[in-house]
């Protein structure tokens, strides 16, 4: 499956438990491209494969509008790094 820029993916483990992220394409230095919530509960900056590892990876929902929209959704979603915040409630 292909991920547009300001999507909300979603991975569930073998065990039921649910992550999620927010796609916002190649911005980190090593090209990391989705945000999600590390163990702390502050949102970080990491590759696709590192989230998705062996885990089924969805698109939970997805923006709706042109490129520009997307576009505020991912700078809106880059402003939370470092932060704790919970991506599960974060709204498209």
């Amino acid at each position: 499956m292909s991920f547009e820029v300001g999507d909300k993916l979603k991975v569930t483990a073998s065990s039921g438990a649910e992550a999620y992220g927010i796609f916002v394409g190649p911005r980190g230095p090593a090209g990391e491209d989705v945000l999600i919530n590390d163990e702390t509960g502050k949102v970080r900056l990491v590759l696709l494969a590192e989230f998705a590892a062996t885990q089924d990876c969805k698109v939970e929902s997805r923006v709706i509008g042109n490129w520009q929209r997307r576009e505020l959704v991912a700078l809106r979603a880059m402003g939370l790094i470092g932060k704790q915040y919970d991506l599960a409630a974060f709204q498209l």
